[in-house]
C-alpha cells in the first residue's frame, strides 16, 4: 500500500483485496486457510502502515475504516475473516502507533465491530484477555 502514491488509488486497492477475500473465501480449502490467514494480516499491517505514513491523517483514516466497515465487518462477509480481522486487529496496531497517534482511528474501527455485534443474532462473541 506504501507504494501508492494516490490516496484513491491505495484505498482502492485495499477495497478490491477485502472484496475479493470476502467473495473466494468459501471456495479456499482448509489445508490453505493458514496461508490466507497470513495473507489477510499481512494487508492488515499494511493498511496501518500506510496510515501511519500519512501521520494518521484524518482522511485517510476514514477512508481505511469506511473500506473495512462496508467490505468487511458490516457486510455478507463471512464471520470467521471479520473476527480474525477483530483478533488480529490490535497487536497490528499496538506495534505501529505510538504516542502522538490520534485516537480517531481505534474509536472509528470500534464504532463498526460495535455496530456489527449488536446486529448479530449469533452468539459467536469471543472475548479474549
Amino acid at each position: 500500500m506504501t507504494l501508492f502514491q494516490d490516496l484513491d488509488d491505495a484505498v482502492g486497492f485495499f477495497g478490491g483485496f477485502c472484496e475479493t477475500i470476502a467473495r473466494e473465501w468459501v471456495g479456499i480449502d482448509r489445508l490453505r486457510l493458514d496461508k490466507y490467514y497470513m495473507f489477510i494480516k499481512t494487508a492488515l499491517k499494511c493498511v496501518l502502515e500506510f496510515c501511519q505514513a500519512h501521520s494518521w491523517n484524518v482522511e485517510v483514516v476514514e477512508n481505511v475504516i469506511e473500506v473495512l466497515d462496508v467490505r468487511i465487518i458490516n457486510s455478507d462477509c463471512p464471520d470467521s475473516i471479520t473476527t480474525f480481522i477483530s483478533e488480529q486487529f490490535y497487536p497490528l496496531y499496538s506495534d505501529v502507533h505510538s504516542e502522538t497517534t490520534p485516537n480517531l482511528f481505534l474509536t472509528k474501527l470500534l464504532m463498526s465491530f460495535v455496530t456489527v455485534l449488536s446486529r448479530t443474532p449469533r452468539r459467536i462473541c469471543h472475548v479474549s484477555s
